[in-house]
């Protein structure tokens, strides 16, 4: 078993994996190795020049102020827009009301007109009127 003793330990468990793996990320975290530092600024720097060249230019101003004035009419049509919808709705509702109005005011004259009928026919020796002749 001293034989053993005296060679590097190998990770056996998920405790030893996870410590090895954590110990590497540390000394990365840290600060890592020189040329991964370089990396790190130069894409830092290429970042930066991209946005100061692209991003702040008055075209892009020019363009948001416009698209903001776009937005804000685009906002008042929708708004007229849904009080036109809800007048539309009240007017619909409305003559449909009118309608079964309508509807309930035919029944009952159609009923009138049958019990005058009746009477008439009940009347010996009278004739009941002539309907009219319907045209389309």
């Amino acid at each position: 078993m001293e034989f053993f003793s005296n060679l590097p330990r190998k990770a056996t468990g998920v405790g030893d994996t996870a410590t090895a793996f954590l110990g590497a990320s540390s000394r990365v975290i840290e600060g890592g190795t020189g040329g991964m530092r370089t990396r790190l600024a130069s894409l830092g720097t290429a970042l930066l020049v991209i946005l100061a060249v692209t991003g702040c230019g008055p075209d892009v101003k020019k363009e948001n102020d416009q698209l903001k004035a776009q937005v804000e009419t685009l906002q008042k049509e929708n708004l007229a827009l849904k009080g036109e919808a809800t007048s539309l709705k009240a007017d619909a509702e409305a003559m449909r009301k009118r309608f079964e109005a309508m509807n309930q005011e035919k029944q009952a004259l159609e009923s009138q007109l049958k019990d005058a009928e009746a009477k008439i026919a009940i009347k010996p020796g009278t004739k009941p009127p002539l309907k009219p002749k319907k045209t389309s």
